[in-house]
């Protein structure tokens, strides 16, 4: 009986991280721009939690909390997430409330309670101007420092629609020239010493979350 509740209790578990994970798969498809996004941004934060050299149990919720970090923006008017046009002010705020209604949703799900920090907090500011709370220095959770590296890597290496994406020179001194201000600089010569072989055309993908699970 034992091994079947285990077991009922494993596939109930699948079936919620299938069931946010489509949410987020959804999110990113809906601008053509950020496809594939959150996929790129738990490869990067797995990469970096490895060579930090964290427990595997930590490095699984990272995946999950990277994943899963901007399933949030499903709860955004849909015109925002499309538009092509610089935000407003009242667009912008909206915009920032998506960690929390991340949180919000996956909250429920007891065993992704270790990746929440991740979710909420991926757009704090090492210096203290990020949101949504304005969280500064160690006040904000390690997961969420290094999927603040994560996030913001992707983000210079991929194509906008405002701009083309970054050389991996110019990422580098991106992260180097905002190292205490965004970005935890214990952690920012780890990021530029591991992100480019992860951003290499020929990197080989990460098993995926649910491959992760069994």
């Amino acid at each position: 009986m034992a091994g079947r509740n285990a077991q009922l209790y494993r596939s109930l578990e699948v079936s919620y991280l299938d069931t946010v994970t489509a949410l987020a798969a959804a999110v990113d498809a809906k601008d053509a721009y950020t496809r594939g996004h959150s996929e790129r941004v738990m490869r990067n934060s797995v990469h970096l939690a490895r060579a930090v050299g964290l427990p595997t149990a930590e490095v699984e919720m990272i995946r999950y909390s990277a994943l899963l970090h901007d399933v949030g923006k499903i709860g955004l008017p849909t015109h925002i997430l499309s538009t092509k046009e610089k935000l407003s002010h009242e667009e912008f705020n909206l915009v920032k409330q998506h960690p929390g209604i991340g949180y919000e949703i996956v909250k429920p799900i007891s065993f992704l309670k270790a990746a929440l920090d991740g979710i909420l907090y991926h757009h704090e500011r090492w210096d203290g101007y990020g949101y949504p709370e304005g969280l500064s220095r160690d006040e904000i959770p390690f997961m969420a420092r290094l999927l603040i590296l994560g996030d913001t890597w992707d983000a210079m290496a991929n194509d906008r629609f405002y701009r083309r994406a970054k050389t991996i020179p110019e990422i580098i001194q991106e992260l180097r020239d905002c190292s205490e201000t965004q970005f935890d600089p214990d952690l920012v010569p780890l990021a530029i010493d591991v992100l480019p072989e992860v951003t290499a055309p020929d990197r080989q993908p990460e098993p995926s979350a649910e491959e992760s699970l069994g």
